[in-house]
């Protein structure tokens, strides 16, 4: 379990939902085992058609994390340069950062929309990075996406500066998967808690609060009659939040 402290009460009308506050962060061996199952799974939702991985030339710039800052921005120009040039094809994807030995920056994106010219992204790439490698490969399936996302969310942990790790394209994922993010969040009310699962759960059954185990540290129960909130005698010092959207 994470090692952060805390758990989170989430209520949706009268059903209430208990599980832990969890840290997020990719440097915890709970919370980066998650994460890097929720990113497998956004790759492969994306159903992206090719593979595409960027290189910087380590003679540019003054440090491994300002070429990747340089690698990022240029990708996203490149991203809008073919926006411009061909503005009826598909054009979303899913970018991670990976360092190699020497530390230097590649940039693997699994792509979603209409053809890459090697050629065509490599002049790209070239004129803003000087004389990168860009590989271009076409997708075979799932599971091959689900193999070269772990592969390379697997390495070693590593971050550019403030970089983020890996970002998506607005419309990366299908709107089925968009739409229900949303819902899953839209008109919950969440409460942070510094206390402990177990000890929560023990205020439940002191209270007499019938509940069902979701797993060994997830929970869910019906406000009992009379109740409109979970926030009671059995909860304390509580800071409600809005969770940030996906």
């Amino acid at each position: 379990m994470c090692t952060r402290s805390g758990i989170v009460v989430k209520q949706v009308g009268l059903h209430v939902e208990v599980f832990p506050r969890r840290c997020k962060s990719w440097s915890c061996p709970d919370c980066s085992k998650l994460r890097r199952r929720s990113l497998i799974r956004e790759g492969k939702d994306g159903k992206p058609n090719r593979f595409i991985t960027l290189t910087v030339n380590p003679a540019w710039f003054s440090s491994p994390e300002e070429r990747a800052a340089q690698l990022s921005k240029a990708w996203r120009l490149v991203v809008a340069a073919f926006r411009h040039r061909w503005p009826m094809r598909e054009a979303e994807y899913l970018a991670i950062f990976e360092a190699t030995q020497k530390g230097e920056p590649h940039l693997h994106i699994l792509w979603r929309g209409g053809w890459v010219d090697q050629r065509w992204l490599s002049a790209q790439l070239r004129e803003r990075m000087g004389a990168p490698i860009v590989d271009v490969r076409q997708v075979k399936g799932e599971q091959q996406v689900a193999e070269y996302v772990t592969k390379y969310v697997s390495k070693r942990n590593v971050k550019f500066g403030t970089l983020k790790r890996y970002w998506r394209s607005k419309k990366y994922l299908p709107e089925g998967r968009r739409a229900a993010l949303k819902k899953r969040n839209a008109g919950a009310l969440y409460h942070v808690l510094s206390r402990h699962f177990l000890q929560y759960l023990e205020q439940l059954v002191a209270n007499r609060i019938t509940f069902a185990m979701l797993r060994p540290d997830q929970l869910e129960y019906e406000l009992p009659p009379g109740r409109a909130s979970p926030v009671g005698s059995w909860l304390e010092q509580a800071c409600n939040f809005v969770p940030r959207a996906a």
